[in-house]
């Protein structure tokens, strides 16, 4: 008899958001029945639990705490988890095992460490990719050594994939890989600083078939977004309260991994989400959508009785606790920036600042992005919150392509304007991303003035950001992936 399916979530920070919402499906769906999840926080435990390999760390993570301690209160963060020891995890030859990493493209090299670590992982277990990046490069996230991959909206493909393992049948456990496949796979980069070289693949038995790509299957609207925490498993933080985004920016992937009008969660299920959250003990609570003040209206537009009604069920949810609207990761567009949203975040939030995206101050460069707002909205946004009383962070790109120093010059004197009516500027350089209509246009070539009116206005504390790392990266993504 084949043991229960054992999936281990990579449950790394910069995307707790997408495994929380795989949480939500695995809870939702009744998983539990024929499966055990364990998120694993750190690569190291990761590939230890992987491995099979026990040792002090995994055992004081796995140890229960003293009888009768008590429970410490939290804010963001998640409560830690107390994971079946070891043993109990990887019981039995037959158990199928499914190790689930999502991730983006300025990850790409850490994961491709990581398979290189899980590269002599029992059989029976199987690598699945998503996330941006695999979604934008399924068949270079293959190369680099998964065993499946899931495409765009990846809630219901995981809950397939956990039944299917479930379902199949008795026998040695083990992906599809063959004996002499070469230690690095094709298209894979390597540098001088990479990990060593991962042995080449055990002779391993076959399975029946499964489909190795699994392709977008995006939720039709009138049907209710799957959860985006599931706190009975420790997967809390933000809950996504828009999925999609009607725009189509030339530099992000948004569109292109959840494609297809914006869908909003109901209310109802946002209120008890958080509720349930504020049961475990949560005391801040966010929201994940690409507009913040464009809730329960269609494209374009905005809809401040709904904001209302969300904003007051989720000050009734979280009594006690505090709700933070309009910052990040709920930024809001600045033509959706209106005295009436200003007010709603007053009464119900506890932010005194928002974030708000203007990217370029070229009006050309704006039209060229497909943006869908004026340099003129931004400022009138910029305005309308320093009157009611909240700093506005304003988010600005450099480097995009088709940007000229005429592009870059503008930028500067809007931002200098900006800064004088109130905002304080976040700072970025374009990084190219695969699956975005930009995909491999390199960035623009820096004005050599640029780096130095930037590092003037860092003192002032009205400019921050990473844009001279962020330049570094775009070159390292289009050396190593661009012909991917």
């Amino acid at each position: 008899m084949k043991g229960r399916v054992q999936v281990f979530l990579f449950y790394d920070k910069p995307n707790r958001g997408s495994l929380n919402a795989l949480c939500g499906a695995f809870e939702r769906a009744g998983l539990g029945e024929i499966a055990d999840l364990h998120l694993v926080r750190e690569r190291e435990e990761l590939v230890a639990r992987v491995l099979g390999v026990v040792d002090a760390t995994t055992a004081a993570f796995a140890a229960p705490p003293p009888r009768g301690a008590a429970a410490t209160p939290s804010t963001d963060q998640p409560p830690k988890l107390r994971p079946p020891p070891l043993g109990e995890a990887r019981r039995g030859a037959l158990s199928p095992t499914l190790v689930c990493i999502s991730f983006a493209t300025p990850q790409y090299w850490g994961i491709r460490d990581l398979l290189a670590a899980l590269a002599d992982r029992p059989a029976g277990t199987w690598l699945v990719a998503g996330g941006p990046h695999p979604t934008a490069m399924p068949e270079q996230t293959l190369a680099m050594g998964f065993d499946v991959v899931v495409t765009g909206a990846g809630e219901q493909a995981f809950v397939d994939l956990v039944r299917e393992m479930a379902d199949a049948s008795p026998g040695p456990w083990a992906p599809a890989a063959v004996a002499d496949a070469p230690a690095v796979p094709p298209g894979v980069p390597s540098r001088p600083d990479a990990s060593p070289e991962p042995s080449p693949p055990r002779p391993m038995s076959s399975m029946r078939p499964m489909r190795p790509i699994r392709p977008i299957r995006p939720i039709p609207p009138p049907l209710p977004l799957p959860p985006s925490v599931a706190p009975s498993f420790g997967a809390v933080g933000p809950v996504e309260i828009t999925r999609g985004c009607p725009f189509r920016c030339g530099y992000c992937q948004t569109p292109r991994i959840f494609p297809g009008p914006p869908q909003h969660r109901s209310i109802d299920d946002i209120a008890s989400q958080l509720a349930e959250q504020r049961g475990h003990r949560l005391r801040d609570f966010r929201f994940i959508t690409p507009n913040a003040f464009g809730y329960g209206a269609g494209p374009g537009k905005t809809n401040p009785a709904a904001v209302e009604a969300l904003l007051s069920a989720a000050a009734e949810a979280v009594r006690g606790g505090r709700v933070f609207f309009g910052t990040f990761p709920s930024e809001v567009r600045p033509e959706a920036v209106l005295p009436e949203m200003l007010e709603l975040v007053r009464r119900f939030a506890h932010n005194d600042n928002l974030t708000l995206g203007l990217q370029t101050g070229s009006e050309r460069l704006l039209a060229t992005i497909g943006r869908g707002h004026t340099v003129a909205d931004v400022f009138r946004a910029v305005d309308l919150s320093s009157r009611a009383g909240f700093a506005m962070n304003v988010d600005v790109i450099f480097g995009m392509p088709d940007e000229t120093e005429e592009d870059a010059d503008e930028t500067l004197r809007v931002m200098r304007e900006l800064i004088g009516i109130g905002a304080r500027i976040h700072a970025h350089s374009y990084v190219p991303l695969p699956g975005t209509p930009w995909w491999p246009r390199p960035p623009a070539p820096t004005p050599p003035r640029l780096d130095a009116a930037l590092n003037h206005l860092i003192p002032t504390g009205r400019l921050f950001g990473h844009w001279q790392a962020q330049r570094k990266l775009a070159a390292r993504i289009l050396q190593d992936l661009a012909q991917s």
